[in-house]
């Protein structure tokens, strides 16, 4: 997460709490996981068949990308 940050810092001294790389590395994983949720919610509602609602489906791009802009303005 360090590395991250640092690419982005224009100054090189610039550093970072433990406890604050913590707390975005949480942040960034609820976001991953809340958008992969979002996205497999959406998939499933844009399927016509009942049966392949229930079934383990293969997430597209599309369906993130569909569910992007709601996720961004939500955190």
């Amino acid at each position: 997460m360090h590395g991250v940050f640092k690419t982005v810092w224009s100054n090189p001294d610039t550093k970072a709490q433990k406890d604050a790389l913590k707390l975005s590395a949480e942040f960034l994983r609820l976001f991953t996981i809340e958008a992969l949720h979002r996205a497999v919610a959406y998939q499933r509602e844009q399927e016509e068949d009942d049966l392949l609602r229930e079934e383990e489906i293969l997430l597209d791009v599309e369906s993130l990308e569909a569910v992007t802009p709601q996720l961004l303005l939500d955190f």
